[in-house]
């Protein structure tokens, strides 16, 4: 008799050769009989074919599928689609999992919880520094959080509930029943090239009614490599800001969420930062300086972004921004340019 798949590991893998390696060596020696590991590729150009070949010719658990560039969310689609887990996780593949991951996991998922969240440690490589996750009496803590507290500390920087940061955001690091998933017609945004994670969470997050975490560090999140796309001059911000705005709103008025429009809210004016690091301030922007001023003018007066300061500070929310980062707004939406460029001169230079 076959066994029944309890949990597939879903990994995307695009040009990810350099990080690939580490990834999948800490899966696959923890694999057995119920669980599966499905890679991705989402059209790489670099030898990373030749790297989760060789796992998957050693590992039966293992497969593969190729598939032209469509981007990340397409390729988690793909992922979903070719599971056959009563359960699903995601692993960046220039992230890695810790030697008890499989096995903790299978201890939890016994209990029928609809998501089970894991502790994480994040490896910065470019300052080359490890920040590990504090752990604060996380039964007491992690498991009494609301689901609502949950929502809303997606759309927060600075943890409203908890003494310290979850990212409730990513994918990774959570557990996620595949019912949920079917049932709800859940899938990750492809019109969309920045937060199509955050989407996907927000609509799991709608639908669970059931919830664990584990208190042990089971996944490492290397949060910086030089060609990640979260790193890249982005001439087309605007138009991935509208996107992801639309997939939102989109969220809001189909499950008529409107209380979590403060939220909402405060979430947009992370809008400002993303502009001011991967468009205007960017090393690659070439644009002349009066051609650039006046363009930020104009994207901070019609995208309402004045409107989203006075809601959030109207719900007191705005302590949930670091400080800095409420100053750097601030200054944007009153047109102090010369001064968000030193700014951004100091904070986000290369």
């Amino acid at each position: 008799m076959k066994n029944k798949i309890l949990l597939t590991i879903i990994i995307p893998v695009y040009n990810a050769s350099k990080y690939l390696e580490r990834c999948l060596k800490s899966i696959a020696y923890q694999l057995n009989d119920q669980s599966e590991v499905i890679i991705i590729d989402d059209g790489s150009t670099d030898n990373s074919k030749d790297v989760y070949n060789d796992y998957c010719t050693k590992y039966r658990q293992i497969k593969s599928f190729y598939e032209e560039n469509k981007g990340v969310g397409a390729a988690r689609n793909l992922g979903i689609k070719k599971s056959s887990g009563k359960y699903i996780t995601f692993v960046d593949a220039d992230d890695f999992v810790s030697s008890n991951y499989i096995e903790k996991i299978f201890e939890t998922i016994k209990f029928n919880y609809d998501i089970i969240f894991c502790q994480y440690q994040s490896d910065d490589a470019k300052n080359n520094n490890i920040a590990d996750i504090k752990i604060a009496s996380p039964n007491n803590l992690l498991n009494n959080i609301e689901i609502s507290q949950i929502i809303k500390s997606t759309f927060a920087s600075i943890e409203p509930f908890l003494p310290y940061k979850y990212n409730f955001r990513s994918v990774w690091s959570k557990i996620i029943k595949m019912e949920i998933v079917k049932t709800n017609n859940i899938f990750f945004p492809e019109n969309i090239s920045y937060g199509e994670d955050m989407i996907f969470m927000l609509y799991i997050y709608s639908y669970i009614k059931s919830k664990k975490f584990i208190p042990d560090i089971l996944y490492h999140n290397f949060f910086y490599h030089e060609t990640s796309a979260t790193n890249k001059y982005k001439p087309n911000m605007e138009e991935i800001i509208i996107n992801q705005d639309k997939s939102i709103l989109e969220w809001i008025n189909k499950l008529q969420f409107e209380k979590y429009l403060p939220y909402y809210s405060l979430y947009r004016l992370n809008d400002i930062i993303l502009f001011i690091k991967y468009d205007f301030f960017h090393h690659e922007n070439k644009e002349k300086e009066q051609v650039k001023k006046e363009r930020f003018r104009k994207i901070i007066k019609n995208h309402n972004y004045k409107k989203y300061y006075n809601t959030a500070k109207k719900y007191n929310l705005l302590h949930f921004e670091k400080p800095q980062k409420r100053l750097i707004i601030m200054l944007a939406i009153n047109n102090c340019y010369l001064i968000v460029k030193q700014f951004a001169k100091i904070k986000y230079r290369k």
